[in-house]
């Protein structure tokens, strides 16, 4: 079956590396995109990749748990002046809704999500290496709609070796530190989490543990 998936995703695949990347660098193919989803990158939009991604090294719409129902769609949305960045290696898995509207969303080496995965940036959300998502995880640089005449943003940031449970919302104004365990179903809020290795957990995310280590 997933054999099946791969051909069938080919002809996007093709074309959205040519058409996001240029020929020179598309031809490598370093994008795998999977024919559910639905791309859109406007003109005044890009997506890049760094130089030394292998092939189908950043893999948009694949795998995810058994048992775990994905979205009925998947997006990869990029425009006003957006940006999404990608380093070597990346899984976005199936159900994934990315959509960056005229901000900068960077994602680290060994990113890799469950389903689900939506993130919504306007202003800035930065993965940093080696950053491993649960299943209906949400991450969000702003408010979503319109607070006091304005729409508030915060950078969010996700640094180095953390580990986000299912079902988490990381929002506006985050900031988690190297090496960091975030509990299923917890919220992450804009109070900086400036201490490395510990244990996030719900409802409000606060230091639970010191010390903590985890393995991918």
């Amino acid at each position: 079956m997933r054999t099946v998936e791969y051909i069938m995703s080919i002809p996007k695949t093709l074309y959205y590396n040519i058409k996001l990347l240029g020929f020179k660098r598309g031809k490598k193919l370093p994008l795998l995109i999977n024919y559910k989803v639905k791309v859109r990158v406007s003109r005044d939009s890009q997506v890049k990749v760094h130089e030394e991604t292998p092939k189908f090294g950043i893999r948009i719409g694949f795998y995810g748990t058994e048992g775990v129902s994905e979205n009925y769609k998947s997006v990869f949305l990029v425009k006003e002046n957006g940006t999404v960045k990608f380093s070597k290696n990346a899984l976005l898995s199936k159900g994934i809704s990315l959509q960056c509207i005229g901000g900068e969303v960077t994602i680290g080496d060994h990113f890799s999500t469950n389903k689900n995965l939506f993130v919504y940036c306007v202003n800035s959300i930065h993965f940093a290496d080696n950053v491993l998502m649960g299943w209906n995880v949400t991450i969000t640089d702003n408010d979503g709609h319109m607070v006091n005449k304005g729409a508030a943003s915060q950078p969010v940031t996700i640094s180095n070796k953390v580990w986000v449970g299912s079902e988490t919302y990381v929002l506006k104004g985050a900031q988690v530190s190297e090496g960091n365990v975030i509990a299923a179903r917890s919220t992450v809020t804009n109070k900086s989490v400036s201490k490395k290795n510990v244990l996030l957990a719900s409802p409000i995310a606060s230091i639970k543990k010191d010390d903590i280590y985890w393995e991918k």
